[in-house]
């Protein structure tokens, strides 16, 4: 997995990984941001089509197995939204984003699935 981007870093991304695969769990993909699709944002993909998340004690479940996420610094991630969530099932061709900042992360807590054809690209470096 890629690590976090620093804010104000810069970054590379390619729709070439989607041609030939779907964006998998793990990914920090580029996409336009559903409430305003003008506006391009980059998260990291935490569930995907298919896969029940929900949210225990400030750790993310997926499909009933804790989401291993070593980019997330645990002791910045303590408020409401992303200490407890309640169970939610991901429709298929829909994906969930959190940002690695989980405290100051405007992400599908707030605004929901993000579809498929808005993902752009996959973050490729650094």
């Amino acid at each position: 997995m890629l690590p976090s981007i620093p804010q104000g870093g810069y970054f590379l991304a390619s729709a070439w990984p989607y041609i030939s695969r779907a964006p998998q769990v793990g990914d920090i993909v580029i996409f336009k941001y559903p409430p305003d699709p003008s506006v391009i944002y980059a998260k990291r993909i935490v569930a995907i089509g298919g896969q029940t998340l929900q949210i225990k004690n400030c750790v993310v479940i997926v499909d009933g197995q804790v989401l291993h996420e070593p980019y997330v610094e645990r002791a910045r991630a303590r408020k409401a939204g992303s200490c407890s969530a309640d169970r939610v099932l991901v429709p298929e061709n829909g994906y969930l984003v959190f940002g690695d900042n989980r405290d100051n992360s405007e992400d599908s807590r707030y605004w929901g699935i993000l579809p498929r054809d808005h993902i752009i690209g996959k973050v490729v470096w650094p």
